[in-house]
């Protein structure tokens, strides 16, 4: 599939390469799919000149969006997971800008959510999760991810995991760290001080 989509594009990329950074994102979608990345470079580098030999609203298009996403995917392509991270959490509240619905670039947050999921980011990882489940809660995609995060902080026994009030964190995480808390009750009626009482879960 991918090879016939990305020979679609092939006959386009000789008029349309940098004129439109919304539809290049495509191009480059669809040649990175096909591990065509020569094609995927070309693409980009056309980006790069619109963005250098252009004003207004072709070059903003390319420069705030077009080039961070091309880039991004062109680095998830090769597996270069902190890379697409650093290229797409910046874009994230401007992706706007290079038109197309929600639902067409929903693409950006999920490459950005699978990122942080394979390159081991789990925090970040729950907070795109968790603020996703939160526009879609019900989507079997937002459910796949949470379930994917959970089982790898129990892989990797992230421990930084328990640290923080994450949604994903097992209940009996938190009755233990209960349990080993010590508390001072006051008695406010003298100012007091009853004693260090174990918490209760």
């Amino acid at each position: 599939r991918w090879d016939h989509i990305a020979q679609m594009w092939s006959r386009k990329t000789e008029m349309e390469n940098g004129y439109y950074a919304f539809n290049d994102l495509h191009a480059v979608i669809a040649f990175v799919g096909a591990g065509r990345f020569d094609a995927a470079n070309e693409v980009l580098s056309a980006v790069e000149a619109a963005a250098q030999q252009n004003n207004g609203t072709t070059r903003m298009m390319a420069e705030d969006v077009g080039i961070p996403s091309c880039r991004a995917m062109i680095d998830f392509g090769q597996q270069r997971y902190a890379q697409v991270i650093q290229q797409l959490l910046p874009i994230r509240t401007v992706a706007h800008r290079f038109g197309g619905s929600h639902a067409q670039r929903d693409i950006l947050t999920q490459t950005l959510i699978e990122s942080a999921l394979r390159d081991g980011n789990l925090k970040l990882a729950n907070n795109l999760i968790s603020e996703r489940k939160l526009h879609k809660p019900f989507t079997p995609l937002s459910q796949r991810f949470a379930a994917r995060l959970t089982a790898l902080a129990y892989k990797f026994r992230a421990r930084e995991m328990f640290e923080y009030d994450f949604d994903i964190r097992p209940r009996r995480s938190i009755a233990r760290q209960r349990r080993e808390q010590r508390l001072e009750v006051i008695d406010h009626r003298d100012n007091a001080v009853a004693g260090p009482l174990l918490a209760l879960a």
